[in-house]
């Protein structure tokens, strides 16, 4: 689990993330880094994950699950617009996510 200092708002959060998909294996590479964008977009990029499987059910696309899993995770962790966490932990998933096609384009539209 993660082992980086965080607000409770963010913890409670990776920690729901972290037990729904405790069976679900980080499509893509990891490569060697230990640090918080790498472990957070590893627990975003395997929520998601998650989600599609959930979700497909209900007829939802990939790129809407990623788009909602991204505002909601702004959302209950207060993560600003101008935050350049949040813009590193989209370029992680990005360079090394195999779903990276379905992130936004910009920070703009994760508003």
């Amino acid at each position: 689990m993660y082992k980086f200092n965080c607000s409770n708002a963010e913890k409670e959060y990776y920690i729901r993330a972290q037990n729904v998909c405790s069976g679900i294996k980080f499509q893509g590479e990891i490569p060697n880094r230990n640090d918080k964008v790498a472990e957070v977009a590893i627990i975003l990029g395997r929520y998601m994950q998650y989600r599609f499987r959930v979700w497909c059910n209900l007829w939802v696309d990939y790129g809407s699950v990623v788009d909602y899993t991204l505002r909601e995770y702004r959302l209950r962790t207060k993560v600003s617009d101008t935050d350049t966490f949040f813009e590193n932990v989209l370029l992680f998933l990005n360079r090394y996510w195999e779903y990276s096609r379905y992130l936004p384009i910009s920070l703009n539209s994760v508003n």
